[in-house]
């Protein structure tokens, strides 16, 4: 058997120096290597792990707006001419403020719920850009429409009835305050059904809204969301929206 003593002569002969060398070479380079790949794996997983932080973050502190409310008023203008004025309360529940916001809603007489280019409707009708803070409501833009628009009915009990009926829409573009993150849209569609007079005070209606099949919806759920961030936000750039009553 040969002893460490013994064989360690033979490491250290200069004929088989260079032998050593190499192999503790390549030992070197194959250790090198594998600190390499581990050091990339390590260096993938905090990564991933840092990008689920912040969408885990994002998805709690951003900003989410959608319609709280829809106003419907019947009012008396000048001479007791009445009036119907239209306001959508929008409401931001998320941690941190919305921005860049563009918004855009109408009410028409239709024959049926409006869709495609019909609910975009036309980016000089929207309203100029503006922020939402977070956790608070606000109007944003007020629709008057004659008295006509929306039937009237005078005694308790009786009910107005339509041949078509108004419909009211819009919709909302906005961006939250992180940086690298895609715009939002909220939507919503209402179709009034009914129209009865309200005990509150003379003249008072109260109607009725019944919600459309498409267009209550948020972000991907929304089948025109692109077209929308596309229209809102060239505008934005190029200031054509109007400003606020």
């Amino acid at each position: 058997t040969l002893s460490l003593h013994d064989a360690l002569p033979i490491f250290i002969e200069p004929k088989h120096s260079n032998a050593l060398i190499a192999i503790f070479t390549v030992l070197i380079c194959v250790t090198g290597i594998w600190y390499t790949i581990f050091a990339a794996l390590q260096w993938g997983a905090m990564k991933d792990s840092n990008q689920i932080s912040r969408a885990s973050l994002e998805s709690v502190q951003r900003a989410f707006v959608s319609l709280q409310t829809l106003r419907v008023d019947r009012f008396n203008q000048v001479n007791n001419v009445k009036s119907w004025q239209i306001s959508p309360t929008w409401e931001n529940t998320g941690a941190t403020p919305a921005v860049d916001i563009a918004q855009y809603f109408n009410a028409e007489t239709r024959k049926s719920a409006p869709d495609g280019k019909d609910f975009i409707g036309r980016i000089s009708d929207a309203y100029e850009p503006t922020y939402l803070g977070p956790r608070s409501a606000r109007d944003i833009g007020i629709l008057v429409k004659e008295d006509a628009f929306i039937p009237t009915v005078k005694q308790l009990g009786e009910v107005s009835t339509f041949t078509d009926s108004p419909y009211l829409w819009g919709w909302l573009c906005y961006r939250d305050t992180f940086t690298g993150t895609d715009a939002h849209v909220s939507e919503f569609c209402f179709q009034v059904v009914r129209v009865v007079p309200s005990p509150a005070s003379e003249g008072a209606q109260r109607v009725t809204l019944l919600s459309c099949d498409l267009h209550n919806c948020v972000d991907g759920s929304c089948p025109d969301a692109s077209k929308i961030i596309e229209l809102a936000e060239g505008s934005l750039k190029k200031g054509k929206l109007r400003e606020h009553p």
